[in-house]
């Protein structure tokens, strides 16, 4: 994604949590496919650096240590319209707590997990 675009994702971002709305914060965040190193990033380049904001990246990106289908490699994010899907199924899938049996967990180049 252009440098540009997250700049303005991420000043829209600023702007929720200056009004208090964490969760619409967060669902930008992973709507937009950015990650905790692209946000830690960005509020670095912003030029100045917020402990609210920093708390806020912890927050958006905390690991509850459950398997969940966004850590599936089958699962991707429709841009159109924010919704999640699954390759594997074919269809929009809603967040649950327990995988499907299709659930394998989405690796990087050297095999090693993505958190």
């Amino acid at each position: 994604m252009r440098k540009d675009i997250c700049r303005g994702i991420w000043y829209s971002v600023r702007v929720l949590l200056q009004f208090d709305n964490k969760h619409d914060a967060k669902k930008l965040i992973h709507c937009a496919g950015l990650t905790k190193s692209n946000c830690l990033e960005l509020e670095s380049d912003f030029g100045l650096v917020c402990q609210k904001t920093l708390d806020f990246i912890d927050y958006a990106f905390e690991e509850d240590g459950v398997d969940n289908c966004s850590k599936c490699k089958h699962y991707y994010i429709q841009h159109d319209n924010c919704t999640m899907q699954c390759h594997w199924l074919g269809k929009r899938i809603t967040p649950r707590k327990k995988p499907c049996k299709h659930y394998e967990v989405r690796e990087n180049s050297d095999g090693k997990a993505i958190q």
